[in-house]
């Protein structure tokens, strides 16, 4: 009888270990601030399956066709494969990443987008958004966006950045390049300027006066969270009407 009872908790504790090992369990953070990553999605390589982090980061995902690849994304950070481990937790570091933005060419003379700007009243007035809801798992990631879209925002820049006389007296075009984030507000900050070409500081400022005029974005999501999304592009200036 003894040996029964024995053999009955053997089978109940291998039973208990059998189904805890049917799942993985990880958390998902932020490789520079090694702060954890709420909503980040997690799915399983080849199957569709998959599930998202919770307020620490913290998710644990079943075990499918002993595939132990997955891939880990999350607005505004760079899309990491990870190969899970079923014996500890799987810390899961991802990076940021920076989308880029195509030049905006504000040389007078040189320009060629949209010659009109629609602005933000405007535009929603035309339009409305709508969400769908789907009852399965699925990645709910949605970037920053300009009203109007990139074309829209290359008008904005047109029609707001203002040359002075001083500017204009220059006689000489040049370059920079702008990184920016797009906060949870949707509004630019933490603007910063790399390899200056022929950039004064007037053209600096306006530069930065036409940032802060700037309407808010739509702002970065994952998982209905708004969330921050860094961005960087190439601004050029000067005059160059008489150098065609």
């Amino acid at each position: 009888m003894a040996k029964l009872i024995y053999f009955s908790i053997f089978i109940l504790l291998s039973n208990t270990g059998f189904c805890q090992n049917k799942k993985y369990f990880g958390q998902v953070i932020d490789k520079e601030t090694q702060k954890p990553l709420e909503g980040a999605n997690i799915i399983i390589k080849n199957t569709g399956k998959g599930t998202s982090t919770d307020r620490e980061g913290k998710f644990e995902i079943e075990r499918l066709y002993d595939n132990k690849e997955v891939e880990v994304s999350y607005i505004g950070y760079q899309s990491t494969p990870h190969r899970l481990k079923g014996r500890s937790t799987n810390i899961i570091q991802l990076e940021k990443e920076t989308l880029i933005i195509d030049h905006i060419d504000l040389r007078l003379g040189e320009y060629k987008g949209p010659s009109t700007y629609i602005t933000k009243k405007e535009f929603e007035s035309k339009n409305t958004y709508t969400q769908s809801v789907n009852p399965n798992f699925t990645i709910i990631e949605e970037p920053a966006s300009f009203h109007g879209g990139v074309a829209n925002l290359y008008a904005f820049f047109a029609a707001n950045f203002q040359y002075n006389q001083s500017m204009l007296e220059q006689k000489s075009t040049g370059s920079v390049i702008v990184q920016f984030t797009i906060n949870e507000e949707g509004s630019a900050e933490n603007i910063k300027f790399f390899k200056e070409i022929n950039l004064s500081n007037q053209v600096k400022k306006e530069i930065l006066n036409t940032f802060k005029t700037m309407p808010n974005w739509k702002p970065a999501s994952q998982r209905g969270r708004e969330v921050k999304q860094h961005f960087i592009t190439t601004i050029s200036f000067g005059d160059n009407r008489n150098q065609n």
